[in-house]
């Protein structure tokens, strides 16, 4: 497990960063008051990163100018586009299974491999394309 410690400037408090499984945490320790946290994907990271660095006030031209920020700027950007892609794929399985529960009466809330999933998903895509023709007229 992957665990890092840093104390505040006044030894007031300490924030603790910890792998948790598939998530990370955030954990700050008062010294006098308990502690509070949260948790997120690794996906923050990046963004993360860049926010405590932006809002401790590293200039914008050295940010945009070190090698690591930048690659862990793009990397966040990547991040970002599969989530979107992701996002999208998942809308477009769940109008696939809409058309096919529509055309067969099925009730169940996934596609399995016996449903033909590729065909559903092409019925879902074109609807989609003739829906976008419709639009543009």
């Amino acid at each position: 497990m992957t665990s890092k410690t840093f104390k505040s400037v006044e030894e007031t408090r300490e924030l603790h960063v910890k792998e948790l499984g598939k998530h990370f945490t955030l954990v700050i320790n008062y010294k006098d008051a308990g502690r509070s946290g949260i948790t997120l994907a690794p996906s923050d990271a990046p963004a993360l990163a860049l926010a405590i660095l932006e809002a401790a006030g590293w200039p914008n031209e050295y940010l945009a100018s070190n090698e690591i920020l930048r690659r862990l700027s793009d990397f966040d950007k990547h991040l970002k586009e599969m989530e979107a892609e992701a996002k999208q794929q998942a809308e477009l399985e769940a109008e696939a299974l809409e058309y096919y529960k529509k055309f067969t009466g099925y009730t169940h809330t996934t596609l399995d491999s016996a449903c033909s999933p590729d065909k559903w998903l092409a019925v879902a895509r074109k609807a989609r394309e003739l829906a976008d023709k419709r639009a543009e007229r």
